[in-house]
């Protein structure tokens, strides 16, 4: 009789607070989609410390980043209804089909490589003594159909084949693919620093139907400097830093101070060449340089492929989107074009201050 009295009594609450629950449950439900916003822009020499100092001179390095959400339907729609420069991307889209695991280890890769491409290319500028040495073949990640799947896992490094090294990924890819279908071969390799040796046989690959292991692959390679350089990197993933960590790097070893005490971003990856490479999501990256009140940003100017154009004739290279965002958005910050690490320099090294 009590049960019911109860019942009857909060019944209405009961409901109430059960499809509170329940809506709550749907709309923090995991979707396979990824939403990516605006991140921050942050101080580029508080991750460096160069022969053992840290940068105290005015002005700063901003590196810009995007954050990176997983979907739920809260939060799409938040994002339609409140992220003007908010992009929804599907899962293959951000992760390339790797899973959780490989993509964390893909980025954590790309960082540390970006790092090193940046030491490369500031210490030949600055005329200091640096080498690049390839390492082997640092493996993205393995197919399913791979005969050394669960054999060899995303992170590890080829350091040869058969007893044969090589000088980067193309004398590995071009000895693999020159080998029969069905061929076994000896893979020697690292993880965690520990040299391993393994066998198994190669399969044709899809398309060209060429001898290969069954992974994805990208050169590794190690730097040597004389002068000490220590990144902290451990919060950041990806390789669009890159421009920005050489301005650093340089800075600090010519012991200048180039920005004339403003605040700098920009983004764009670094090849050893100098060359600055395209990013993905610079609109995001413009809008959180202007939060922190940024002077000039340097963008990547490089031509779109005619496979980019013809899939969308109106389609804007970086540096075009990120002037078009900065007018969008009235920021008073100057986005410059820039295609290798010497046009930012030289342009840093003519301006003596933001109203030039």
């Amino acid at each position: 009789m009590k049960n019911n009295l109860f019942w009857i009594r909060y019944k209405r609450s009961i409901l109430v607070a059960f499809g509170v629950c329940v809506l709550t449950f749907v709309m923090l439900l995991p979707l396979p989609y990824y939403i990516e916003s605006p991140g921050t822009a942050e101080s580029v020499g508080d991750h460096l410390v160069v022969n053992h100092k840290k940068d105290n001179k005015n002005g700063d390095f901003l590196l810009t980043t995007v954050y990176v959400q997983k979907a739920s339907p809260l939060t799409l729609l938040y994002s339609k209804l409140f992220g003007k420069y908010d992009e929804i991307l599907n899962e293959n889209e951000v992760t390339g089909g790797s899973s959780n695991q490989e993509y964390d280890v893909l980025q954590r890769y790309y960082m540390t490589d970006s790092i090193n491409q940046a030491k490369f290319v500031a210490f030949k500028a600055a005329h200091k003594k640096v080498s690049l040495e390839f390492q082997g073949v640092y493996v993205m990640s393995v197919l399913e159909k791979s005969n050394f799947d669960h054999v060899l896992k995303s992170g590890d490094v080829i350091t040869s084949i058969d007893n044969k090294k090589f000088a980067s990924e193309k004398g590995f890819i071009s000895y693999v693919s020159s080998q029969k279908n069905g061929q076994k071969v000896w893979v020697e390799f690292k993880r965690k620093g520990i040299s391993k040796m393994v066998t198994g046989k190669l399969i044709p690959l899809d398309k060209t139907k060429k001898s290969g292991l069954g992974i994805t692959l990208i050169n590794k390679t190690d730097v040597e400097t004389e002068i000490p350089v220590k990144a902290n990197v451990a919060s950041l993933g990806g390789p669009s830093g890159g421009l920005m960590f050489t301005l650093q790097i340089y800075a600090q070893l010519m012991d200048v101070n180039i920005r004339h005490g403003q605040k700098i971003a920009g983004t764009g990856t670094m090849s050893s060449n100098g060359e600055v490479g395209d990013i993905g999501g610079i609109d995001k990256k413009i809008v959180a340089a202007d939060k922190e009140n940024v002077s000039i940003f340097f963008a990547p100017n490089n031509e779109l492929s005619s496979a980019e154009l013809k899939s969308d004739l109106n389609a804007l290279n970086n540096y075009q989107l990120a002037k078009k965002t900065a007018e969008q958005i009235g920021s008073n910050m100057k986005v410059i074009p820039v295609k290798k690490f010497s046009d930012a320099l030289n342009y840093l090294e003519n301006v003596k201050n933001s109203s030039h």
